[in-house]
C-alpha cells in the first residue's frame, strides 16, 4: 500500500506512523521517511534512525548517509534533492539540533554531521548512427537517458562507472560511441555527491 499510495492517501499512512509532511515535502521523499519510520521509533542508533531524524528537520535534506568510520564513530553526510542547491547552514544547524536532541541520540556513539558538497562532472561524446534513423530524435533519447541515469546516481559518496554513462547512451541504432568524457569513473569521497552539469552529444553518420 505504501509503495503506490499518493497525496491524501500518503498523509494519512504517515500519521499513522507519527510521520507527517513536512512542507514542501514531495510524495517520493515523504514515502521514504515514512518507509523509515519504524526504526525511529527507538530513536536513533541504528542507520535508519539517524537517517530518518536528519531528514525530519527540513524537507531540502532528500538524501542521507550514514557512515562507519570505525567501531563506534559514524558520520552521518546530509545532501539535497537533485537539481536544487547546496544545503544552507541554517538546515545543517536545524539537523543537527534534531539529531542531537537529548531525547533521540544515544549517548553510546559518536556521530558528526555534515553537508555533501557537489563532485561536478559533464558527460561528452559523438554517437554515430546508420543511415536512415533520425540522428536528432536518437541523441535526444540518449541525453533523456543520461540525464535519468545521473539523478539515480545522485546520492552521497556514490561511485558512478564509467559502463554506467556508457549504457546510458547507447540507444537503439547507436553503433559507435567516440570521444566519450569522462574517461573513468566518477569517484566521490566521504562527503562528496556526483553532480551532472551538463549533456553534450553529437551525432555522425556511420560508414563503418
Amino acid at each position: 500500500l505504501l509503495a503506490h499510495a499518493q497525496e491524501d492517501m500518503l498523509d494519512n499512512l504517515g500519521a499513522l506512523m507519527s510521520t507527517l509532511r513536512l512542507p514542501g515535502e514531495k510524495d517520493a521523499a515523504y514515502r521514504e521517511r515514512i518507509f523509515l519510520a519504524p526504526e525511529a521509533f527507538a530513536c536513533a542508533g541504528s542507520a535508519g534512525g539517524y537517517i530518518y531524524w536528519a531528514r525530519k528537520a527540513n524537507a531540502s535534506i532528500r538524501h542521507v548517509v550514514l557512515i562507519k568510520q570505525r567501531p563506534g564513530y559514524y558520520l552521518l553526510v546530509m545532501a539535497p534533492d537533485w537539481g536544487q542547491p547546496a544545503l544552507s547552514n541554517a538546515i545543517v544547524d536545524a539537523a543537527h539540533k534534531t539529531v542531537f536532541d537529548e531525547n533521540i541520540y544515544p549517548i553510546c556513539d559518536e556521530v558528526s554531521l555534515t553537508t555533501a558538497t557537489f563532485l561536478n562532472y559533464s558527460i561528452e561524446g559523438t554517437l554515430h548512427v546508420p543511415e536512415g534513423p533520425d540522428p536528432s530524435l536518437v541523441r535526444t533519447l540518449a541525453e533523456t537517458n543520461a540525464w535519468a541515469m545521473a539523478e539515480a546516481a545522485f546520492r552521497p559518496f556514490r561511485t558512478l562507472h564509467l559502463n554506467e554513462m556508457i549504457g546510458a547512451i547507447q540507444v537503439p541504432n547507436v553503433r559507435l560511441i567516440t570521444g566519450m568524457l569522462p574517461e573513468a569513473d566518477i569517484v566521490p569521497t566521504q562527503t562528496q555527491i556526483p553532480r551532472c552539469t551538463s549533456v553534450t552529444l553529437h551525432t555522425e553518420v556511420y560508414d563503418g
